[in-house]
């Protein structure tokens, strides 16, 4: 699943309005959620990097986000050509789904 970080609140984070809020990512625990970014990627810090991997790939200008365990953090991804130039994402990593019970034999 790819998210696109744009709209009217990069816009304005870009003109150095008032930041938005960060933009909202569900993962679930062992998958991948991939996001864009509209600047070249600088740095990727975190406030709980034990809920989530944040993987940037400074090429494509995205970020793969790997949902390690069940909670929430938000990841800020600056830019590296404007210093002090960032968007955040809330993510939220979601239980993985219980296993399906085994067929019973007869």
């Amino acid at each position: 699943m790819i998210l696109r970080a744009a709209g009217l609140g990069i816009a304005l984070l870009l003109a150095g309005g008032k930041p938005p809020r960060p933009t909202v990512v569900d993962v679930r625990e062992g998958e991948d959620v991939v996001v864009s970014v509209p600047f070249a990627i600088g740095g990727v810090t975190s406030d709980g990097p034990q809920v989530a991997q944040a993987i940037p790939d400074v090429a494509a200008r995205t970020v793969i986000f790997h949902g390690v365990s069940a909670g929430r953090s938000v990841y800020s991804v600056e830019n590296a050509g404007r210093k002090g130039q960032k968007v955040e994402f809330d993510v939220v990593v979601l239980p993985a789904p219980a296993p399906h019970p085994a067929p019973k034999s007869r």
